[in-house]
């Protein structure tokens, strides 16, 4: 979605646009693997993403407005229906905050990638 939106071209959505997800700033996910690193129970399994669920289309349209809104965005529902479904986070993971919010995550990350376009390769 990013490099669409960075080079003004449509995000496509290849699928169902309300497949839900879960999407973590880096920095708030390094700190929930590092607590379960030091907090987790032996063979236990932990859902590590955020509390904040979001779809495909929220996603889309989120980047494509950080970008001026100057990507459309096009879906392709004929690649099927996502039926997975997101998990919340168990309790460990909870004793960890999580600091960027969705919006703010994707403002971060178009920075990083408006300061790195010569590393991923687009265009100015």
């Amino acid at each position: 979605f990013f490099i669409d939106a960075i080079n003004r071209n449509p995000i496509k959505i290849l699928g169902d646009k309300n497949t839900v997800r879960s999407y973590l700033y880096p920095t708030d996910m390094l700190r929930k693997i590092l607590n379960c690193l030091i907090n987790s129970k032996p063979g236990k399994a932990y859902q590590l993403g955020s509390n904040e669920a979001v779809t495909l289309e929220q996603a889309a349209q989120t980047i494509s407005g950080i970008y001026g809104g100057n990507s459309a965005v096009i879906y392709n529902p004929d690649l099927g229906r996502d039926e997975s479904e997101v998990l919340l986070p168990t309790q460990l993971e909870e004793k960890v905050t999580q600091l960027v919010d969705f919006r703010s995550s994707v403002g971060k990350t178009a920075h990083w990638f408006n300061n790195s376009r010569v590393l991923c390769n687009v265009r100015k």
